[in-house]
Parts: C-alpha cells; structure tokens; sequence
C-alpha cells in the first residue's frame, strides 16, 4: 500500500462519487463508479493535493488550464482506486 492522508483519501473518494454507482451501489471496479473527475484551480490547496496524488501514481491529470477552462482536471487511477479499499 501506499502512504496516504485522510484528506488524500477524501479527494479520491470524492472525485469517484464516494464509490458509488449509478444504481447507488458500491463500485468494485473503476470503471464502475458514478465519475472520476475533479477539476481544481491551478495552486489551490486541492490542487496540491491533487499533485501530490498524481506523484504517487494514484491520480492522473487529464487537462491543466485552457483560455476558456482554466482549471485542472485530475482522474483517480486504478492504482488509486485500490488505495480506497
């Protein structure tokens, strides 16, 4: 397993819809959950987190800032998503 905090583990939860499907059921798989998304603005708190997650191979940035979305918007990883457990 991989070290990770409390609010580590809230962000990914979060970002899966807290493992939920949606029938409303826990999700045993990824691809199962309600989403995997969670989109932060650049130098946040969250967003440093979210960095933190990606450095360890738990999440994964799918788009950092445009001119019309100036966010960034991270993905939990199937590694991630076993941390979960």
């Amino acid at each position: 397993m991989i070290e990770t905090t409390k609010q580590e583990r809230e962000l990914l939860d979060h970002a899966i819809g807290s493992r939920k499907t949606q029938k409303r059921r826990k999700a045993k798989s990824l691809k199962d959950c309600f989403r995997n998304h969670f989109v932060a603005s650049p130098g946040t708190g969250d967003d440093l987190v979210w960095r933190k997650l990606e450095a360890k191979g738990l999440a994964t940035l799918i788009s950092g800032p445009q001119e019309m979305l100036p966010y960034n918007i991270y993905a939990v990883t199937e590694t991630g998503f076993k941390e979960l457990d």
